[in-house]
């Protein structure tokens, strides 16, 4: 297994690891023999062809993953926070949010085992918020079980399953879906307790996993009883999801216009207060190219700019996708662009 890390908070919970260092890029891939327990990571701004913060090919081992942040990692297929080719996963209250897959109808955390499937793989407890394309999604069926989370706010389905007639589905217990751009219809076996539902997030546009008191992610305001994504009362009531809407934009980037481009393209984004901001520019790899924004002021409100599809020495860059990424404070944001010649 191999992961690709930005930022490693714990090493210690990763068993018979060997961790080499990219200086070109300053990333750390870390690979692991044994089975891993992974807590209280941070994976932010990593970039692969599928799994872009953790890649599982076909070798036997069981991951655990719980309490770790995937943010604005991008892959060219599947899995822009995590593709497996084993069903051997717990997955268990982690925040994914801003994760950039590589189309519309590929999925932030996705499963597609090599051989048959022996376990059931668990998704509980997470909160997948804002990321583009599908939410969870497997190439088979697969009898796992998904409960208690919230998929809201991506740019096509919270979850998506595959129907071959075998039996095996989904199971589906307490979860809330809102805000999904393709709809808000689940599939698999419905087990109870999962509905469509605005969860009031406190600050819809940053990734903080809090909520007003009326929640429904609560257990006070659900059928089930339960906390659902792992998330904590941080405010009073909120307006639903017009209020959500105003504060998503407030902070905004925009796609690149035009897009596809040769040889500039204009980057759009927007701004509630003046802020500090930073704009960097990726390749497929994570390589940074070019930075665009280092750290500096900008007014309040709707702010432009150019890249001439250049990197840093001056040099043009070659054909192909590229990622453009903005960080303001908390507010961090990805999208795809791609230079034609």
């Amino acid at each position: 297994i191999d992961l690709a890390l930005k930022a490693l908070a714990r090493t210690d919970l990763f068993s018979d690891e060997r961790i080499d260092l990219n200086p070109a890029t300053g990333e750390l891939t870390v690979r692991v023999v044994e089975n891993p327990i992974i807590n209280q990571v941070l994976f932010e701004g990593n970039s692969a062809n599928f799994g872009g913060a953790i890649g599982i090919g076909g070798t036997p081992v069981i991951l655990t993953a719980s309490g770790n942040v995937f943010r604005s990692n991008s892959a060219g297929t599947n899995g822009s926070a995590i593709m497996t080719r084993r069903d051997d996963i717990d997955i268990v209250d982690n925040l994914f949010a801003g994760n950039l897959s590589g189309g519309a109808d590929l999925a932030v955390l996705y499963i597609e085992p090599w051989t048959q499937p022996q376990t059931v793989p668990v998704i509980a407890d997470n909160t997948f918020l804002g990321n583009e394309g599908t939410a969870i999604s497997s190439a088979y069926e697969l009898d796992m079980l998904v409960e208690r989370n919230i998929l809201a706010y991506s740019t096509y389905f919270g979850m998506s399953c595959v129907d071959g007639g075998t039996g095996e589905h989904a199971q589906l217990s307490c979860n809330v879906f809102f805000g999904n751009g393709s709809g808000d219809a689940w599939c698999g076996d419905d087990l109870g307790g999962n509905v469509v539902a605005d969860p009031l997030f406190c600050n819809p546009g940053g990734v903080e996993r809090t909520v007003a008191d009326s929640s429904p992610c609560l257990p006070a305001n659900n059928s089930c009883g339960v906390t659902i994504g792992g998330v904590a009362i941080d405010c009073d009531e909120v307006t639903g999801l017009e209020e959500p809407q105003i504060a998503s934009a407030m902070y905004s980037l925009h796609q690149a216009s035009p897009n596809p481009f040769n040889p500039r393209t204009c980057i759009t984004f927007e701004l509630p207060r003046r802020e500090a901001v930073t704009l960097r520019v990726f390749d497929l790899t994570g390589r940074m190219v070019k930075t665009l924004i280092d750290i500096e002021i900008f007014a309040q409100g709707r702010q432009e700019v150019i890249w001439l599809g250049r990197d840093d020495g001056g040099r043009q860059c070659a054909s192909g996708t590229y990622f453009y990424r903005l960080e303001v404070g908390n507010y961090v944001q990805t999208k795809k662009m791609v230079l034609i010649k």
